[in-house]
């Protein structure tokens, strides 16, 4: 299993030797298919920041929830559904 950094090295090499793949509209783009790794930090570019006013362990609480039932609505106060 790839972790975070190697995905890392694999976007960096990607751009760097123009390794793009053109979509429908005709932008360019980097993919990376079928992607299975270690998610050992927590982000692969930059820093994670939270939501404006909103806590990370309940944004995170809320995907949680949302993931494991995805038919569900939030209902706009994070950790909860309708």
């Amino acid at each position: 299993m790839i972790t975070i950094a190697a995905v890392r090295e694999y976007f960096i090499n990607q751009l760097r030797f123009s390794k793009f793949t053109t979509d429908r509209t005709g932008a360019k783009t980097i993919e990376m298919i079928g992607a299975s790794f270690i998610a050992d930090e927590d982000a692969i570019f930059g820093k994670l920041i939270p939501f404006q006013g909103i806590e990370s362990n309940k944004f995170i609480k809320a995907v949680v929830i949302y993931g494991e039932n995805p038919l569900s609505q939030l209902d706009g106060t994070i950790g909860t559904t309708k």
